[in-house]
C-alpha cells in the first residue's frame, strides 16, 4: 500500500468492517437528502488514503475519505 499515513499506525483486531447506524433497514425516508451514519471498524479513511464507496441506488460511487461523519447524499429521488 502507497499512502501518505499507514494503517500498521493503528491497532486493529480482524478484519475491516462497517456498521451503517441510520437508517434502519426498511426505513421510509422523505425529502429530497439521505444522511447515512455508520461506524468503522478496524479501518481509518483519511484524505490520500484508504477511504470508502458510498452507493445509493444505481449512482455512481462516491468517494468517502473520513471515518466518523455522516454522509449527506442530496436531491434523492423517490
Amino acid at each position: 500500500m502507497n499512502c501518505q499515513k499507514s494503517q500498521t499506525e493503528h491497532k486493529f483486531n480482524g478484519p475491516p468492517a462497517v456498521t451503517i447506524l441510520s437508517p434502519a433497514e426498511g426505513e421510509v425516508l422523505s425529502g429530497p437528502d439521505v444522511t447515512v451514519k455508520f461506524k468503522l471498524k478496524n479501518f481509518v479513511a483519511y484524505e490520500g488514503g484508504p477511504h470508502l464507496h458510498l452507493i445509493l441506488d444505481d449512482n455512481p460511487y462516491i468517494s468517502y475519505e473520513k471515518s466518523v461523519e455522516p454522509y449527506s447524499f442530496t436531491n434523492v429521488h423517490p
